[in-house]
């Protein structure tokens, strides 16, 4: 499984997951009942059956890396970005959630 940082702000959650050797379409970002889902696959590059090799250390095949998302996310606005290998998801929180000052009188 890919590693992933979780960032919180007031605004919102940020989920930046590192997925080097992968394009954006190797990747599908999902959300089914209240749960975020992160998945792809790595395919070898090569075909090796003709070839001599040794030792192969980069992971290939399926990952799916699956988050409950809290009641106070707004799942229909959830944004997704590829950038060199990481995606990074803005899971935007409800307004309701979001913290306020009250005035004192």
């Amino acid at each position: 499984n890919p590693p992933v940082d979780i960032v919180e702000s007031k605004d919102d959650y940020r989920l930046d997951f590192d997925l080097p050797g992968f394009g954006k379409e190797d990747v599908k970002v999902t959300v089914a009942e209240g749960v975020l889902t992160v998945s792809g696959e790595r395919k070898r590059e090569h075909d090796y059956d003709e070839e001599y090799f040794r030792y192969f250390e980069r992971a290939q095949g399926d990952f799916s890396r699956a988050f409950k998302l809290p009641d106070f996310v707004d799942g229909d606005k959830i944004e997704a970005e590829y950038t060199n290998g990481v995606i990074s998801l803005t899971l935007p929180k409800k307004e309701e959630a979001k913290p306020f000052s009250i005035e004192i009188k």
